[in-house]
């Protein structure tokens, strides 16, 4: 079973034999979706020339087999962009190693955009509880946040119930 961390080598492998053809009508971006899936998104002047169009059909259907779950089935593998820079524009590519012409694209939700990583930001605090960092929000202006904490003993209808372990929610004045 294909594992996350073996994607890229796997399309390393795949593509490295057709570096002639990549060359030819680079870049190909390799986008990798929310949900780790793969799709190829190459130059619309593929789907005019036959001979190319076949060996790019053949790349996706090899890709799709090889990488199971983690890619799109061949027919929706290939994506084709009249202008491939404009794909490029505000992402955070990288170029895949060992193959001249193809970049990686990881397409994550930040900001409302899909279509970029959002740089680190040092006055976020590392927490993945969005409440939490909600309220560190609030509290850095100086104003009145609840946060979450653990229950000992939950009192006043405040918290799961009695006795229960879980999270509650406490007034903090800033």
């Amino acid at each position: 079973m294909m594992t996350f961390d073996q994607i890229l080598p796997t399309v390393q492998a795949v593509l490295a034999p057709h570096k002639a053809l990549i060359a030819r009508i680079q870049p190909v971006i390799v986008n990798r979706d929310l949900n780790g899936r793969i799709r190829l998104v190459v130059s619309a002047n593929v789907e005019q020339d036959a001979d190319a169009l076949a060996l790019w059909c053949s790349i996706a259907k090899t890709l799709s087999e090889q990488l199971g779950r983690h890619a799109f089935p061949p027919e929706q593998m290939l994506l084709f962009e009249d202008d491939t820079a404009a794909v490029l524009a505000d992402t955070t590519a990288f170029a895949l190693e060992g193959i001249e012409g193809v970049k990686m694209v990881d397409r994550l939700a930040t900001e409302g955009r899909w279509a970029r990583i959002a740089p680190l930001s040092e006055d976020v605090p590392g927490w993945c509880f969005s409440p939490s960092r909600a309220v560190w929000v609030v509290r850095r202006h100086g104003r009145i946040g609840l946060v979450p904490g653990p229950v000992r003993q939950a009192s006043a209808g405040i918290g799961p119930g009695p006795g229960i372990p879980g999270a509650f929610i406490r007034l903090v004045t800033g």
